[in-house]
């Protein structure tokens, strides 16, 4: 918005505005120490207010200024009735109405989280923790008195032993108790806005599946010594990313100044500013619920519901 020039006499002033608004030029009036500023709001048609401005002081009293308020004034009124006639055919997008249940799954997830954490003494005695051994993606091999890791994907990989579990049950080791902490604050806040409007049948089938793909990511990326449900929350947040811009039922507003940090984050572990971090978990996780929040409208786009 700029001014584009200054009157004393209101009248005309509200005269060239009503004009201006018949041209397509959006004007507004500014009082000040008895004058009347003009302010032109479209960047992009300043220099043209401006000629207008002009021609109306050099001749005021010319005809089509006289038949400006009463043009401005029909044409206000058609656009007002245009806008109501749109709202009425506009769809009416009401929020999905709060699920039943609210949080027991988010609250189950956390205390189940931490009774591991305490009951392995987060990673400090993995060697001697059968607890820990057994929620790790494969479980290392006693060689000389020492545990080690497997080749990954090998013939002795526990899962193809019918350890079925162990695809899901790294997300529930945290290696310290920071590293606790952080993961269930991240997952309180976005399980809790999940299983409050969808149900915890949809928040666990969501952990299900992005806890699956983070970890043979993760896996697949660097060997099965990792833990923590990072992932999981990244891929959450994904979730409720891609629900916030394309389905507006959802009821789900996420700032982009979040989405931003959150991506700054992502960034930043790679870089190793954090120490060893499970970068290919945090990645397939985050690209899991994207594409699990954006999966209704590929299918709403193809199949037409």
């Amino acid at each position: 918005m700029r001014q584009i020039g200054t009157l004393v006499d209101e009248r005309q002033a509200m005269k060239l505005t009503a004009y201006l608004f018949t041209l397509g030029i959006r004007s507004q009036l500014e009082e000040e120490n008895g004058e009347f500023l003009i302010w032109a709001h479209d960047e992009d048609r300043i220099s043209q207010a401006r000629e207008e401005f002009q021609q109306f002081v050099q001749d005021p009293g010319a005809a089509r200024y006289q038949q400006a308020e009463e043009q401005a004034g029909r044409l206000q009124a058609t656009l007002v009735q245009q806008e109501m006639e749109r709202r009425k055919s506009a769809p009416i997008i009401r929020p999905r109405p709060l699920a039943p249940s609210s949080r027991g799954l988010t609250f189950v997830l956390i205390v189940i989280c931490v009774a591991i954490g305490f009951a392995t003494n987060f990673g400090e005695d993995r060697e001697d923790s059968t607890l820990w051994r057994n929620l790790l993606i494969d479980g290392p091999v006693l060689i000389g008195g020492h545990f080690y890791p497997r080749p990954k994907f090998s013939a002795d990989w526990d899962v193809l032993h019918g350890q079925f579990w162990r695809l899901i049950t790294p997300i529930l080791l945290h290696a310290g108790p920071m590293h606790l902490l952080f993961n269930m604050m991240g997952l309180h806040n976005l399980g809790k806005l999940i299983e409050a409007r969808f149900g915890s049948r949809t928040l666990l089938g969501l952990v299900l599946v992005i806890a699956l793909v983070s970890n043979l990511v993760q896996y697949a990326w660097g060997g099965p010594y990792f833990v923590g449900i990072s992932g999981v929350v990244l891929g959450l947040f994904g979730y409720l990313w891609m629900k916030s811009v394309f389905d507006p039922t959802a009821g789900f507003r996420i700032a982009s100044s979040s989405i931003v940090w959150m991506l700054i984050f992502v960034g930043a572990c790679f870089t190793g500013a954090f120490g060893p971090i499970a970068n290919g978990s945090h990645l397939g996780g985050l690209l899991t619920g994207m594409a699990l929040g954006y999966a209704p409208v590929l299918f709403s786009r193809f199949f037409g519901r």
